[in-house]
Parts: C-alpha cells; structure tokens; sequence
C-alpha cells in the first residue's frame, strides 16, 4: 500500500555505507546501467527491496538518530516559518500553565504521543522538510493559545498588584496577548513574505520554457530538478552521477534533446561545473537566465 519508504531507506542506506547522497540517488555506471535509487523506475527499487530485520532497523535508526534529533529540535524550536522560538516558547508555557486533572493528563499524553511519532516517522526518509512538522505546528498552536491566555493573566495580575484600575488591568492584559500573538506572527509572515518572493523570481525560468516549448518538438530534459521541463510541457530525466563521457553517452541513450545546467548545483555531480563555465559539449546555448544562473544548452542531432 506505502510504496515511498522502500525508497528512502534504500537511499538512505545507500548513504550510510558511504555512498554520496547524490551519487545514491542518481548514479550511473560505466555501462550506463542506472544504479542510484531515483534515476531509474521507482517500481524497480521496490521490487528488489529486501525488507530488514529488526537488527538493520535498529543499526539504521541508531546512526540517523544525532541528525534526526537535530532536524527536529531546529524545526520546532526555531523553524521562522512555524513562528518560532516564540511559538514553542508560548506552547511550554500554555502546558505547563495549569495542573494536569486525570482527563487532562490523558488528553495531553495523546498529543505528545502524535508528537513523538511525528518525529519517528523522520527517521525512515533520509532528508528534511518543514512540511514533515506541520502536525507539530497544529498542536504547538494549541498550546500556545493557553500560553497567550497565561501571558494576559499574568499581565492582569501584575497591573492588579501595582494598584492600577480594573480598567487599566484590562488594557495591560489584552496589550500583552497582542504583543505575543505578534513574536508568533510577525517572524511567520517575515518568512512568508520571502517565500512569496523567491517564488515570483522564478517567473523568468517559466517564460523561457514557454518559449522553447513554441517551436511545437517534442523535448526531453535532464536537469537535476523538473521545474523546467514541468513549464515546458516535456519529458523530464535526472541528470545522471557519473563522469562527463558517461554523462554524455547516457543522455544519447536517453534520447535527452535538452540539458539545463543550474549554477547553485553544480555540485551535485561532477561535470557541471565545467558545463556551467564552458557549455555542454557538441549542443548550443538555447536559453540563458542570469539572474537564476541557469543555462540550457539544446543537444546536437546525432549524425
């Protein structure tokens, strides 16, 4: 039924013995068999998969656990985008704020069970994304609205003890909350803000697939990601790990007639560097972006 977790772990295994991450999963022999986990069918991996014991399990865990716990630490601790250290800041505050009653103890062990398995569920793919936390986020903002209720009370109180009129203990109180829904917020939209942004820079990468799409051929692109090839409405293969000849030899195989070459990558295999700097041997230059320091270079007819 779940089919993606053979995947990573064969990935991460992969790593684990050494084996660049890169190299894992795009590598290419010399024969130009494809070896690394995604370049080649996804049914292939999980067909070969061996399942492990319980022994590979724990030996596997056991060597991911220092890098999980630090993903998982700096996303819910400090992760901008949740609105933290604020947010777990307030998500502390708000469960510790009252005594647990008997129901209550119930109903917060379950959250922090969801919690626990949130993270556990990291330990089987062999990278990190915020978006594997979300649930966190959900539940820290459950927390953290008891939080900012504790936060106005204790604003209350303390303009209460200073003398001050219900009234002023009423504004004190609501100036409080607003300022600590704010520390949640405002790093949150920050965050946002420069998503958006990044986002919208990408424009240019859309308009000139679009454009390289008009001439009505049908197009295949490697790359090391698919946005290009997405835009384009084309097909779309890994850029292979491997040596350059190797490189070149697989792309003919492949039947690729367009390679993009993007600068903040190149070293995700060991050509494009050189790619980058002199262009892709026998093709030419079809399209530059520099902004995003992109280069597409259209292969030659084989003659």
């Amino acid at each position: 039924m779940e089919d993606k977790s053979p995947l990573n772990i064969e990935t991460e295994i992969r790593i684990q013995k050494g084996i660049p991450a890169d190299e894992a999963a795009a590598g290419v022999d010399k024969d130009l068999t494809a070896q690394g986990v995604w370049i080649q069918p996804n049914i292939n991996i999980i067909r070969s998969h061996a399942p492990l014991s319980i022994r590979q399990y724990v030996t596997m865990i056991a060597k991911m656990s220092k890098v999980v716990l630090q993903n998982a630490s700096a996303t819910i601790g400090g992760n901008l985008a949740f609105g933290s250290p604020a947010l777990f800041a307030f998500a502390i505050l708000g469960l510790f704020s009252r005594p647990w009653h008997p129901r209550h103890l119930v109903e917060q062990l379950h959250l922090i069970s969801l919690l626990s398995l949130t993270v556990f569920a990291t330990f089987f793919t062999y990278w990190t994304n915020s978006r594997f936390y979300v649930l966190i986020l959900v539940i820290f903002c459950i927390w953290a609205g008891a939080g900012v209720v504790a936060i106005e009370q204790w604003a209350n109180r303390t303009a209460s003890a200073f003398g001050l009129a219900n009234r002023k203990q009423i504004f004190f109180g609501d100036t409080a909350q607003l300022l600590a829904v704010l520390t949640i917020l405002a790093p949150s939209a920050a965050w946002a803000s420069s998503a958006f942004l990044s986002t919208r820079d990408t424009w240019p990468i859309k308009v000139a697939a679009f454009n390289l799409a008009r001439s009505g051929h049908a197009m295949r692109f490697a790359d090391e990601s698919s946005p290009f090839a997405f835009h384009a409405h084309a097909d779309w293969i890994w850029l292979p790990y491997c040596d350059e000849q190797t490189a070149l030899q697989y792309l003919r195989k492949k039947g690729v007639t367009h390679v993009v070459v993007n600068g903040s990558v190149i070293s995700a295999r060991p050509y494009l560097k050189k790619w980058m700097e002199d262009g892709v041997p026998d093709s030419r230059e079809v399209a530059e972006l520099s902004a995003e320091h992109i280069r597409v270079f259209e292969l030659s007819p084989r003659k």
